[in-house]
């Protein structure tokens, strides 16, 4: 088919063609800016109102570690302190002689499987106190290892629970002895 159309028509119709599609690009572009903008808009003040907060929280934060510094270098004084009580402590028995004397008065038939040694200072005095496990083979052997025990000037007590005594041969034990305060 032949185009009848002169020229200068031709020319003003693809003007008028690529003049549209320019307005229809930058009208789509438009508004895809303001459907951007629109939906940014919220992140925008969400975003805002959690870093106030996140900043707020930091300050909180950074004030408390500096109320937990000053606490816990109190601590730390405190502890040294105690340290420094318990070496200030003179003439006081060390363990090396609580446990010569345990196993001085222990018979052959009883075993002694572990000590637990806990020390503390209580009103400039050491409180010493052991725990002593072990296996008895007779019920009588173990009632005379604690008599014996319960007679050394140097404890002040000693728990035997009960127990202790429910098997007449092959006894687990367990004895607390508290050492007389220095």
């Amino acid at each position: 088919m032949a185009n009848l159309l002169p020229e200068n028509k031709k020319k003003e119709i693809r003007k008028e063609f690529f003049a549209r599609i320019i307005v229809v690009f930058f009208v789509f572009s438009f508004l895809s800016i303001c459907v951007s903008i629109g939906l940014i808009f919220p992140s925008t003040i969400l975003l805002d109102i959690k870093q106030t907060e996140s900043r707020v929280s930091a300050k909180i934060f950074e004030e408390t570690i500096d109320l937990n510094d000053n606490n816990v270098a109190i601590n730390i004084l405190k502890r040294e302190n105690s340290k420094l009580k318990a070496l200030q402590i003179k003439d006081e028995i060390n363990f090396s002689q609580i446990l010569e004397i345990i196993l001085d008065e222990q018979p052959s038939t009883i075993a002694i499987n572990t000590f637990y040694y806990n020390s503390t200072i209580n009103d400039d005095k050491k409180n010493i106190k052991l725990t002593i496990r072990g296996v008895a083979d007779r019920r009588s052997d173990l009632i005379d290892f604690v008599d014996v025990l319960e007679r050394e000037d140097i404890f002040s007590q000693v728990d035997f629970p009960v127990s202790n005594l429910t098997k007449g041969r092959g006894i687990d034990f367990s004895l607390i002895i508290l050492v007389k305060p220095i």
